[in-house]
């Protein structure tokens, strides 16, 4: 897994095999709402979001919102 900036990722218009990210939000109710936020800006920016936290394997960046 990488240590990469979201300006450093190849978002999937550009690039055939999408970028995977995995977002796991700890902590108040405010980290779920920027969780949110994150996610829909990720989406737009056609990346693939991973849902599933306990296969780390399967996400090419994980992001921890605490």
């Amino acid at each position: 897994m990488s240590t990469a900036s979201l300006t450093d990722l190849i978002p999937l218009e550009t690039n055939p095999k999408p970028h995977k990210i995995g977002l796991v939000s700890l902590g108040c109710a405010k980290n779920l709402v920027d969780s949110e936020k994150l996610m829909r800006q990720l989406e737009a920016n056609h990346f693939k979001l991973v849902f599933d936290p306990s296969d780390i394997r399967q996400m090419d960046t994980a992001i921890v919102n605490t």
